[in-house]
């Protein structure tokens, strides 16, 4: 049985296994059974005939798959180069295709270039007419600029004899009014004159009424003064010594008096 099990090649079972689809992990699983199986579960000889049938049978399906594998791998290698064989059409159509491409920009370039001629070309006579056009307006410019000169320099003119007129009137006008003005000065100065004049004699005329009226008051006062003297020294009288009254007697003040002032003092 152990020299069944060391003449089992598990690396080759892996290898194969992996190569019918399974994974590695799945078949190094699948060659750990297979062994345990070889290890514990042969016992007999009949279990190792029955387990070399086994293992022939599992080599002759690992054959067929080994063949299978090969009739895919040719299958694929056949579609692999049909694939290239497409892929070189393809390539071959995109390079007709980018050549095509190539000559129709060719020709949309020169198209693009004469149309670029004939813009250049258009804009040439465009440009030639708007200075055709930009000369005539020029001179037009000129020409009414001039026509506005001899307009502003009339304008001018019959400004200036309007400020003439109007200066010549202002100067006259202000004559008349100097004239009207000292006109009234002699007037005012007239007036002014006689005024003082009458203020001059009404108030001569107020110191005279004033000297008058104080002279009358000074003597109505004296005589006031003079009258209630002797009437004193009348009515009361003493008799008298041979000598005279005594030293110590003085007569009474006389009684003041106010006397109205005359009519034109207080003018």
């Amino acid at each position: 049985m152990s020299a069944l099990v060391a003449a089992f090649d598990t690396h080759k079972f892996v290898k194969q296994m992996v190569a019918t689809g399974f994974t590695e992990e799945q078949a190094e699983t699948q060659v750990a059974l297979l062994t345990d199986i070889l290890s514990y579960q042969l016992s007999t000889k009949a279990d190792i005939f029955q387990m070399d049938t086994h293992v022939l049978e599992l080599q002759r399906d690992i054959r067929e798959i080994d063949s299978k594998i090969e009739v895919t791998k040719a299958e694929l290698k056949r579609d692999i180069k049909e694939i290239d064989s497409k892929i070189e059409a393809t390539r071959a159509d995109v390079q007709r295709d980018i050549k095509e491409l190539d000559s129709k920009i060719e020709v949309a370039k020169a198209e693009v270039q004469r149309d670029i001629k004939e813009l250049d070309s258009k804009i040439e006579a465009t440009k030639a007419e708007l200075q055709r056009e930009i000369e005539i307006t020029r001179v037009d410019l000129k020409r009414d600029i001039k026509e506005l000169d001899s307009k502003i320099e009339a304008t001018k003119a019959e400004l200036q004899r309007e400020i003439e007129i109007t200066r010549v009137d202002l100067k006259r006008d202000i004559k008349e009014l100097d004239s009207k003005i000292e006109a009234t000065r002699v007037g005012l100065q007239r007036d002014i004159e006689a005024t003082r004049v009458g203020l001059q004699r009404e108030i001569e005329a107020a110191k005279t009424d004033t000297i008058k009226w104080t002279a009358g008051m000074f003597a109505a006062q004296t005589a006031l003064i003079i009258g209630a003297l002797f009437a004193v020294m009348k009515f009361s009288q003493p008799s008298f010594p041979p000598n005279g009254p005594p030293v110590s007697q003085a007569l009474p003040a006389p009684a003041s008096q106010t006397v109205a002032p005359p009519v034109g003092a207080g003018r």
